[in-house]
């Protein structure tokens, strides 16, 4: 089996397949939009490297992050939530 693309398949690559993928599979736009927002929110903590190259150590502050201090927005049925 060949995983050569996955070897260099970088965190922004691996969340717009992922988006894409769940649209085309029929999610909801609302919860596409809000898969899409947590990854790229988590991006901004973990940085855009290189997906094989992730370890708990790159996603447990998010996690600690999202547990602690986070605070859902309402979404109002016309615009995103912040």
């Amino acid at each position: 089996m060949n995983h050569g693309p996955l070897i260099s398949l970088v965190l922004s690559n691996a969340i717009t397949g992922f988006v894409n993928f769940e649209t085309a599979q029929g999610l909801s736009k609302r919860s596409v939009d809000s898969y899409q927002r947590i990854l790229e929110h988590w991006a901004g903590f973990a940085g855009n490297k290189i997906v094989a190259q992730f370890t708990d150590h790159d996603i447990n502050p998010h996690l600690v992050y999202m547990q602690t201090e986070y605070v859902p927005g309402q979404w109002n049925g016309e615009e995103h939530p912040a």
